[in-house]
């Protein structure tokens, strides 16, 4: 079965190497990388996913930003989307829409190095993460990063969320503080096929703690093999 990684804010999917040194040869994969070019609507960046999946069934993996993404996807096309994994994500914004829209008026570039590194690997000294963090985000539109804040802002994945039946696997670092997990676990509570996983890390714990997260993503698609069969 394959496995669909849609990536965080960046939009590269660069950043999901560290899960991937770590997943299982067996589990075939495919990173999507967002253009930076036009809309970066919600709406938009499914259907460009839900393209790249084409027929073949794939368990989706949205990270943060792409949480949202991958719920519509599975809405979208449940025949396709068997299964969902939502990592450190949301389904409304985590922060106060005014607070993120009036972040994306400021140029990000602006940031100092230390605010992005507490808000998105704590207190994490991993050498390779942050220096590949700051490439990213320093080569990274402006305009770009604005329009996918805007797009948090007026996140909704509810309706979405509603419409979808599959099993689905949430992993969220037990020190994140940008993005608390409360909200989407207490939306899934009640819902069958629902697993959860704490990993130990902050917000980018497929980064700070791929070996954890590449674990429990073997397990939960071992077990959805197991009941396929």
């Amino acid at each position: 079965m394959r496995l669909i990684l849609l990536p965080g804010l960046d939009g590269s999917g660069e950043l999901f190497r560290w899960l991937e040194r770590e997943l299982p040869a067996h589990i075939s994969r495919e990173v999507v990388a967002y253009p930076i070019e036009g809309s970066q609507a919600y709406s938009r960046l499914a259907r460009l996913a839900l393209d790249r999946l084409g027929c073949e069934p794939a368990v989706v993996l949205g990270e943060s930003f792409s949480g949202p993404v991958a719920i519509e996807m599975a809405a979208r096309a449940p025949q396709n989307v068997t299964a969902l994994i939502l990592a450190g994500t949301f389904l409304t914004p985590p922060w106060p829409s005014a607070v993120l829209r009036l972040a994306a008026l400021v140029d990000h570039r602006w940031a100092p190095d230390w605010a992005v590194h507490s808000m998105m690997l704590g207190r994490s000294r991993h050498t390779e993460v942050k220096t590949l963090l700051n490439r990213l985000t320093a080569t990274l539109p402006p305009s770009v990063i604005a329009a996918r804040l805007k797009e948090v802002a007026g996140a909704d994945a509810r309706p979405a969320l509603a419409q979808v039946h599959c099993p689905i696997l949430v992993l969220h670092g037990s020190r994140d503080w940008l993005v608390s997990p409360s909200r989407l676990e207490k939306a899934l509570v009640d819902r069958p096929h629902t697993v959860v996983k704490r990993l130990p890390a902050p917000h980018m714990s497929l980064q700070l703690a791929p070996e954890a997260a590449a674990h429990a993503i073997e397990e939960f698609m071992r077990k959805l093999d197991k009941e396929a069969q």
